[in-house]
């Protein structure tokens, strides 16, 4: 009887492990790919990779995971700074708690996935609070993206080093920030190769992700090269008019355009 149960059991979690590993993600990547359409189409997307989310494990749970927070980070996007500072925050809130409960090192060992999705998200939230208000969240920030560098720095085109070179722009001298380490960080990224397994090898470089721009033109204004800084911006947004957009982020590129625009008529401006 008892060998019968047994028999039984490992049937049964043969089939989930088989179910898990078969999990046809076809519905939520077609929903991801309307994410442009606004919140209702990002909502259906989320719950369509959420279903089943506890049953996955692996590549395909590292997957969704990613989806869910790529989904997070463009409705963050999608509303801007001038959005509501507190749905921007429980946006990113939600996205870390995704990504921790999911695929923390503990649960699955250090992957440059945990590592780059916390803390951007968790740099984002920090914007929507403000920096004076988020300065003891510095040290968890910078110790996320130190950590992931360690794992694969070429993931998202060199995302961390471009999400370090964003951060070390903005905090303060007293916590290691700075324009030298910012640009040096600029460049690790810009310089970056595709990630394997990415969407898209010939536009998953680090200089298909065009807020490295932003945050390059930025820090060379504050050296006072601001000529270079609008010469650099004004060839980015020429580029992403000419179409020569990365593949599968279409719709992050235009609002990276835009925050792009806002840039360049700050520094047109002085």
């Amino acid at each position: 009887m008892f060998s019968h149960l047994w028999r039984v059991a490992g049937l049964a979690i043969a089939s989930l492990s088989v179910s898990a590993l078969a999990f046809d993600f076809g519905a939520a990547d077609a929903l991801y790919a309307q994410r442009e359409q606004g919140s209702s189409k990002i909502a259906e997307a989320r719950a369509a990779y959420e279903t089943g989310l506890t049953n996955l494990n692996g590549a395909q749970k590292i997957y969704a995971v990613e989806q869910l927070a790529r989904l997070d980070y463009f409705e963050g996007l999608l509303l801007g700074d001038q959005g509501n500072k507190d749905t921007r925050k429980a946006i990113y809130n939600r996205c870390m708690d995704t990504v921790e409960s999911n695929i923390s090192p503990a649960k699955i060992g250090p992957t440059p996935q945990y590592y780059y999705w916390k803390a951007s998200c968790l740099a984002l939230w920090g914007n929507a609070n403000g920096v004076s208000a988020s300065l003891g969240k510095i040290p968890e920030l910078l110790r996320l993206i130190n950590d992931g560098l360690t794992t694969d720095a070429r993931y998202e085109g060199g995302g961390l080093a471009r999400l370090a070179s964003a951060v070390y722009l903005k905090i303060p001298e007293i916590f290691g920030g700075g324009v030298d380490k910012s640009l040096d960080f600029n460049n690790r990224a810009l310089s970056s190769s595709a990630f394997p397994g990415a969407q898209d090898q010939a536009t998953s470089t680090g200089n298909y992700f065009f807020n490295v721009y932003d945050h390059r033109a930025q820090a060379l204004a504050k050296k006072g090269r601001k000529a270079e800084a609008i010469a650099l911006i004004t060839e980015a947004i020429e580029r992403i008019e000419a179409g020569d957009l990365p593949v599968g982020r279409e719709p992050e590129t235009r609002l990276h355009r835009r925050d792009l625009e806002a840039t360049l008529a700050s520094l047109q401006s002085f």
